[in-house]
């Protein structure tokens, strides 16, 4: 996966990661270049439940990212990451490039989390949206690690949500706010260019879920009135025929109870270099 260790209502404690990345470098490393110990990490971070506090998403003063502890995690781990970069060679050569690798994962975690946590005691209006896109920064670090890890090996796919990889700027409408990022896929997308290639997924009914059939002048209607249950289409070619057979298409307004489950915009199919469609589930 390389999705953010967080959750809409939550991001966890930066010190599971940090204390995972310190006792690597302490293992390894004479205990003079280290700019802490795991216990003044335990001191300055202390109990993981005060950075899952549930009410921090929706009152800024509750979080504690703005705290001085935070803002000196934050140059710690800093100081713990130009370690391990700069010590790189001995460390992959005493233990492996898969250790050093994960130590650099637990880094960009650490690094990630209190980035957020700093985000979430923002008080601007600005705050949820830049929560949104910060979470899929972290996205973006985890699949650019992965390509420069995996790359020899062939092509990299990546399975998420159509907000996630679209190449476009992500919208989502929360109440009486209009949230707009950049996704992992536009940052990467931007990056690769004509490397990165995304498949948009539609679904047309879920009634386990509660998302029953779509209404006629939606995207997902129009495909739920074709004779087969599954479809691959190329997006040009899908955009080019709905312009000619169903211009007016709008967006599909309903829900499953969950709140898991999010249309696929009709306008935004030239994101996508492909949309997978399928019936029921």
């Amino acid at each position: 996966g390389f999705d953010a260790p967080m959750e809409m209502t939550a991001a966890k404690s930066p010190r599971p990661a940090l204390r995972v990345l310190q006792a690597y470098l302490a293992t390894n490393l004479e205990a003079a270049l280290l700019p802490a110990t795991a216990g003044a990490i335990d001191t300055l971070a202390g109990a993981d439940e005060r950075w899952s506090n549930p009410t921090a998403i929706l009152d800024p003063s509750q979080s504690v990212g703005a705290s001085e502890e935070a803002s000196r995690l934050r140059v710690l781990v800093d100081d713990l990451l130009a370690l391990l970069i700069a010590e790189s060679p001995r460390l992959i050569a005493s233990t492996s490039r898969d250790e050093w690798w994960r130590a650099h994962l637990h880094a960009r975690t650490a690094t990630g989390l209190l980035r957020y946590h700093a985000a979430m005691a923002d008080a601007s209006d600005a705050r949820l949206a830049r929560l949104l896109g910060l979470r899929d920064v972290m996205m973006a670090d985890n699949v650019t690690a992965v390509l420069t890890r995996e790359g020899q090996r062939g092509p990299t796919l990546m399975f998420g949500h159509n907000l996630h990889l679209q190449t476009g700027r992500s919208k989502w409408h929360l109440g009486d706010l209009s949230l707009e990022w950049w996704s992992v896929g536009s940052i990467i997308g931007a990056q690769l260019g004509d490397q990165y290639a995304v498949l948009s997924s539609a679904l047309g009914a879920a009634p386990h879920q509660g998302l029953n059939a779509p209404a006629p002048d939606t995207l997902e209607g129009i495909l739920s009135a074709l004779p087969e249950s599954r479809y691959l289409f190329k997006s040009r070619s899908l955009t080019a025929a709905l312009s000619r057979t169903a211009p007016n298409l709008v967006l599909r307004t309903d829900a499953a109870p969950n709140n898991g489950y999010f249309p696929l915009d009709p306008h935004q199919l030239k994101e996508a270099d492909g949309v997978i469609f399928v019936r029921d589930v």
